[in-house]
């Protein structure tokens, strides 16, 4: 059957939790019917972040009062402004009215401009900042310094909330699970030699997960200091060659390993198969399809390969947004692809063989999706 993601809830930013939280297997992996994963993703997306709490300073509306120190707490998507954190909140943002939303990071402010839909506003701009001599969790907040320990963390935190009242574009705001049009593998020899220089890049400079069953978690192929992945055991001397001659390197020990596992040779085309899910052309024709902007931030690839029986299968993660935003690095979801297997004799590029699933994002770099989606690491056990 095929593999589907979930993410452990959790915020962008936040402390890193314990990745693999134990699992029954058996029932995570439990056939669902096409209706039931997308009554499962539309839940997902109602689903609002974890509150959260802290303190920033706000610019009072009074211009002779100036910034003060506020605990803000943030609530499915509502911004609470309290003088204490035992008192009854002053101010209640209902973020869904926000119309502007501006990070500031030179002054580590944050703007954020209301609509009048909502008579419960008394002004229209409201102004926050990180405090300017360092961090909010000094005194007389020591005893209860709240989660706001960075200004990276109170953004993402903040974006957490305001991307909780946006829909999702195009069709997926209906559909946020379902079947697609997987790419045709490319035939132009021209593409293809761009395709494959393309590839060859992402797989030496650490872009794409390899996994397979034999290989390490997730978590042990990623290299936090350079923010790539290795490649796992018996393929890491291909990352160390150059481009060029990296794929031929890939594809001889696919061929083989299937060879070994299934006792036949793969597809002739196996590895334009392969190509064409990471091509950038699948990922515009894949927005164009969903009905999406065509920026697709942060894009990801996982080659899952079973040693047991040669399958690949190619998975996306990518973070999109409902309208082109210039100079943003993460969306309000995350869109997540998964081929069929890639080596089956039935499998057929261009047909409609491609599974999504939309969640919203949580985290604002997408290694951190990849290493903390747990269906990701059981997939390798049930290709």
């Amino acid at each position: 059957g095929n593999v589907f993601f979930e993410e452990p809830r959790g915020m962008r930013g936040g402390p890193r939790q314990s990745l693999l939280p134990a699992v029954d297997l058996d029932a995570f992996l439990a056939p669902s019917s096409e209706q039931e994963l997308l009554e499962e993703a539309r839940e997902a997306l109602r689903l609002p972040p974890p509150p959260v709490a802290g303190w920033l300073e706000k610019l009072s509306h009074n211009p002779v009062v100036g910034w003060q120190r506020r605990w803000i707490s943030l609530q499915a998507g509502v911004l609470f402004s309290h003088r204490k954190p035992s008192e009854s909140s002053r101010h209640a943002l209902k973020l869904r009215y926000c119309t502007k939303f501006e990070v500031n990071d030179g002054d580590r402010s944050v703007y954020l401009e209301m609509s009048a839909m909502d008579a419960e506003y008394e002004h229209k701009d409201w102004l926050f900042r990180f405090p300017l001599g360092g961090s909010p969790t000094s005194s007389p907040s020591r005893e209860n310094p709240g989660e706001f320990c960075s200004w990276e963390a109170a953004v993402q935190f903040l974006y957490n909330h305001v991307d909780f009242c946006v829909l999702p574009p195009g069709t997926l705001n209906d559909r946020p699970y379902g079947v697609t049009r997987s790419p045709a593998a490319p035939v132009d020899d021209k593409l293809v030699s761009e395709i494959r220089r393309d590839f060859a890049r992402q797989l030496v400079s650490g872009d794409i997960l390899f996994l397979c069953a034999s290989a390490p978690s997730p978590p042990s192929l990623y290299l936090a200091e350079t923010g790539k992945f290795r490649l796992p055991e018996p393929l890491s001397h291909i990352g160390i060659l150059p481009p060029a001659e990296a794929l031929p390197a890939l594809e001889k020990a696919l061929v083989a390993q299937f060879r070994s596992a299934a006792g036949r040779d793969p597809p002739d085309d196996l590895i334009l198969r392969v190509l064409a899910l990471t091509a950038v052309s699948f990922s515009i024709d894949l927005a164009e399809a969903l009905g999406c902007p065509m920026q697709m931030l942060q894009p990801k690839h996982a080659i899952l390969a079973d040693p047991a029986t040669g399958g690949i299968r190619v998975a996306l993660y990518t973070y999109v947004v409902p309208t082109p935003q210039p100079g943003r690095r993460w969306g309000p979801f995350v869109l997540k692809t998964l081929s069929g297997d890639l080596t089956e004799p039935n499998y057929q590029p261009g047909a409609e063989n491609l599974h999504y699933v939309l969640r919203r994002a949580y985290w604002a770099e997408m290694p951190e999706v990849l290493l903390r989606d747990m269906r990701l690491h059981c997939s390798c056990d049930v290709i």
